[in-house]
C-alpha cells in the first residue's frame, strides 16, 4: 500500500518523545516490548530503501499532534 511510494525516499518525521527518539535512531530499546516493533520497522526500512530523518519537536511546540493524540480537544 503505502510502502512502495516511499521506497526509496527520504521521510522525515518529527518527534516529541525523546526515548522514541533515541529507540528510532539507534534501532534499539533496553525496553523490551520496543524491539519487536523495532525490528519490524528496521526490515520495512531495508526491504523498500527507506531513509528516515529524525528530528525532535518540543512537546509544546507540537500542538496540533498534541492535540490530535487526546482526541481533538483542546486545540483553537
Amino acid at each position: 500500500m503505502w510502502g512502495q511510494q516511499l521506497a526509496g525516499r527520504l521521510v522525515v518525521l518529527q518527534i516529541d518523545s525523546i526515548v522514541v527518539l533515541y529507540c528510532l535512531e539507534s534501532i534499539s530499546s533496553k525496553t523490551l516490548v520496543f524491539i519487536p516493533l523495532l525490528r519490524a520497522i528496521a526490515d520495512i526500512l531495508l526491504l523498500l530503501d527507506i531513509r528516515l530523518k529524525l528530528t525532535y519537536v518540543s512537546t509544546t511546540a507540537n500542538i496540533l499532534a498534541d492535540c490530535l493524540s487526546r482526541g481533538g480537544t483542546g486545540f483553537q
